[in-house]
């Protein structure tokens, strides 16, 4: 899951000495009402962009993946200027790479300056990181479809049934195939 994942992040990213990248709960920063909140930087801020199917990828370690998913995350790095936004981009790259999930696939897919006039532009600079994150979603986490699980029947005890087999009846006897 997504947020399972920006967890990991933050608390790799919780380890640079000064940033901020949790909230006073102790989880990560995640959505724009953390973009404006009181403080100063560094900062890292993440935000779920949007989320699409992608195909499936088959692994023996995950036999019961329905589907996969594809997130686009912006990670917001904001630095008191341009060089210490670049040493943020370079850490949530380097958290990246130590924590990443078993089956997550992660595609840095561009970094730009954010150019609006928001109040922490001009309290400091932001780098967007923009990542596309593909996952398997397991069975048990895609919610409706975990309807469509076929029951199971566990077998507790067996009696013997002394009549004699009738060819067609429907019924199964020893030594009837």
């Amino acid at each position: 899951m997504l947020a399972d994942l920006i967890e990991l992040f933050a608390n790799e990213l919780a380890l640079v000495p000064g940033l901020t990248c949790k909230g006073e709960d102790g989880k990560a920063l995640v959505g724009v009402k953390h973009l404006p909140a009181n403080g100063a930087p560094p900062r890292i801020v993440f935000i779920p962009v949007a989320r699409e199917s992608a195909p499936v990828k088959t692994s023996a370690a995950n036999p019961k993946t329905l589907q996969g998913s594809s997130w686009q995350l912006a990670v917001h790095c904001w630095g008191t200027d341009l060089g210490n936004c670049e040493r943020l981009e370079q850490a949530v790259f380097t958290s990246l790479r130590n924590k990443i999930v078993q089956g997550a696939d992660v595609f840095h897919l561009r970094t730009e300056p954010l150019a609006d006039e928001s109040a922490h532009i001009r309290n400091g600079y932001v780098l967007v990181v923009l990542l596309r994150i593909e996952m398997p979603l397991p069975e048990g986490t895609s919610g409706a479809l975990v309807d469509f699980a076929l029951p199971t029947t566990t077998i507790e005890t067996v009696e013997f049934d002394p009549t004699p087999a009738v060819q067609g009846d429907g019924v199964l006897h020893l030594g009837e195939t």
